[in-house]
């Protein structure tokens, strides 16, 4: 009986560590992709707000519109401090929060590009 209770220990001691195994790999892999998904958010974020900077120079000009003009630029201005927080989030390997903020930023020079395209709408075109 033993013999027989030491084979199960044996087997089970096995057992358990290459579960624990497959969790450490598993955890790594999750890891990784965190990391790819953050810096793919990170990437569309930096084009995004290149992409906002070139839109609102085609943003209309006249009466009213300079206030709206500064405001957008300033959406801008806060999108790159995100930038900023999600790459130094990087550094200190939080990806989910660093994925977060290049989002939210990626989300503000969406909204940049839109509202200069309902302004365009709005004034024909022009």
């Amino acid at each position: 009986d033993r013999v027989r209770a030491g084979d199960f220990v044996n087997e089970l001691t096995t057992e358990l560590q290459q579960l624990a195994d497959k969790a450490t790999e598993d955890a790594i892999a999750g890891k990784e992709q965190a990391k790819k998904d953050a810096e793919a958010a990170i990437a569309a974020t930096e084009t995004a707000i290149l992409e906002a900077k070139e839109y609102i120079k085609k943003a209309p000009k006249g009466k009213g519109s300079t206030a709206d003009v500064k405001a957008l630029e300033g959406d801008i201005a806060n999108a790159e401090t995100a930038l900023n927080d999600a790459k130094t989030a990087m550094t200190s390997e939080d990806f989910k929060g660093a994925k977060e903020k290049a989002d939210g930023a990626k989300a503000t020079c969406d909204n940049v590009k839109t509202q200069i395209d309902e302004a365009i709408a709005a004034k024909g075109g022009k």
